[in-house]
Order: C-alpha cells, then structure tokens, then sequence
C-alpha cells in the first residue's frame, strides 16, 4: 500500500519473492518457542494463521530493503519512532507503514527464539501492520489491508502502534 500510494506499482506475490518466505513452521523445546525471523523475511506460510503457528509476517528491516530495491526512498525505520513523528510525516505527505494490534488495542509482546538465534518480540494472534496516510488534530488514516481506508482516533491508534514498541517505515 505505501508502495501504491507512492506510484510504485508491484504485487504482493513479487514483494513476498523478494523478501522471501522462510516455510519452516514453529517448534517448542526446553527454552520456548522457535521460528524463523520476521526482521529478515516473512514467517511462515503468507495465507497461515498466527493461531496456528503456520503464518505470521514480516517486520521493518525486510519491508525497508523491499522498498528500497523498488526505488521507494526510506526516511525512517525502526522501532521507538514517536507517534508525532508518524503524523509530521504524513502531513509532509510521507506514507508510513506502522505495526499494531489487529484489535486496535494496546498488548505487550511475548517473545521468541528465531532460527538465527535473534531474540523476536511476537504479538500472537493480533501482529498486523497498516499505512498511515492521513491525519487530523484527533484521527489517523490507516489503509488497512484487511478491511481498506479506515479512520481511527488517535488514542486508538497510540495505543495498538506500541504493541511492537512503535515500529515503523516511512516511506519518501
């Protein structure tokens, strides 16, 4: 969608190719959970189920060379990115791809081992990630891939965005 919104034109199967796809599906053993590393390509099978352990997704540092290699320019990523910084972007006319809870509410993290040893934060069962594309003095735009353009109050919004400790892309 930020991609789109900037005139780059690419399916979701060919960002997904680019990212790559590590199929291997969750395992549990004496030090917890274990699965493949969302900050280096999509976890699990895109059209699985975060409740059963056979898709979750993909995080910043895989969405950023993504837009990178697509020509979009990456102004920002990482975590701890203020919620002003996410609206000053968007009024500077810069779509940014934020983590949150699916149910628009603010959880803490559970953690996980992935495969290369990287310590992961996991949102189970709520991990999604929206576009930001307005906003106003109370509500944020969100191009929501799962039910489209949707307003949500600020609040709101804060709240689910700190879930995965204020992740975000934006995009120039």
């Amino acid at each position: 969608m930020a991609l789109a919104y900037r005139g780059i034109n690419v399916s979701e199967d060919q960002i997904l190719n680019d990212i790559g796809i590590d199929w291997r599906k969750a395992y549990w053993d004496s030090a917890g959970m274990h699965w493949g590393d969302p900050y280096t390509n999509f976890v699990g099978d895109p059209n699985g189920s975060e409740l059963n352990y056979t898709g979750y997704g993909t995080y910043d540092s895989a969405i950023t060379k993504a837009a990178a290699d697509y020509g979009a320019s990456v102004a920002l990523v990482g975590e701890n990115v203020a919620p002003s910084t996410v609206y000053q972007a968007v009024l500077d006319g810069h779509p940014v791809i934020a983590w949150i809870a699916f149910d628009w509410r603010a959880h803490s993290p559970t953690y996980y081992t992935a495969f290369d040893g990287r310590v992961v934060q996991f949102g189970y069962g709520w991990e999604h990630a929206v576009t930001v594309v307005g906003v106003t003095p109370d509500s944020v735009l969100v191009n929501n891939p799962w039910n489209g353009p949707q307003w949500v109050s600020k609040a709101t919004f804060e709240g689910a965005f700190s879930s995965f400790h204020d992740m975000a892309v934006v995009i120039t």
